[in-house]
């Protein structure tokens, strides 16, 4: 949507913040990286829940947006502020406060398989990409096993066939252990 001075800002409902969060989605999380390793404090957080957090803050109220520029800055006014909560939030953690069920971040939350949407489709993407940074740590072979599985869904027969390998339980093992290694490198990443 360009810049138009004269133009009314449009109101901003679920589809409408859906379509303009695909659009600027890798500019709000390259933004959230930059708030989550500039701030002094390690925060336990995740980026995209910070991301999902700035989100739900944005709709839980009417908004009208002039631009994608506009939107892309109010967006990250959020993210700020999500961090912000969030250091709050482990500052009285430290001096005994509990965290009330309602204030759980994401991460803290079991994520259901069946929601949607654009913050779903990060939180895969951003995973995706921490995978990875772990794959390449894991020697070829290793790679190999879990691309023909994990990413190609070969079958176990095939999966021999390709790797010379004598049986489909050895191509099992070999995933099982190629597995165990990439969670080894990266621990609390991988489940």
């Amino acid at each position: 949507m360009p810049h138009d001075p004269d133009r009314e800002p449009l109101p901003v409902g679920r589809t409408r913040f859906s379509l303009l969060f695909k659009n600027s989605l890798t500019r709000i999380v390259h933004y959230a990286r930059g708030q989550r390793a500039a701030s002094p404090v390690r925060h336990q957080v995740e980026t995209l829940d910070a991301v999902q957090d700035a989100s739900a803050d944005f709709l839980k109220k009417p908004r009208r947006v002039k631009s994608d520029t506009h939107f892309l800055n109010l967006i990250k006014g959020f993210v700020r502020n999500a961090f912000r909560v969030r250091r709050r939030r482990e500052q009285a953690d430290k001096r005994g406060g509990m965290l009330r069920e309602d204030t759980r971040s994401p991460s803290q939350v079991t994520v259901s398989g069946s929601w949607t949407g654009p913050v779903r489709a990060a939180m895969r993407k951003e995973k995706r990409e921490r995978i990875k940074v772990g794959l390449a740590r894991l020697a070829p072979p290793d790679r190999k096993v879990i691309k023909l599985r994990a990413w190609e869904d070969r079958a176990w027969a095939d999966i021999a066939r390709h790797l010379n390998l004598p049986s489909e339980d050895a191509a099992r093992m070999s995933y099982a252990r190629a597995l165990d290694r990439l969670r080894k490198a990266m621990p609390g990443e991988i489940e």
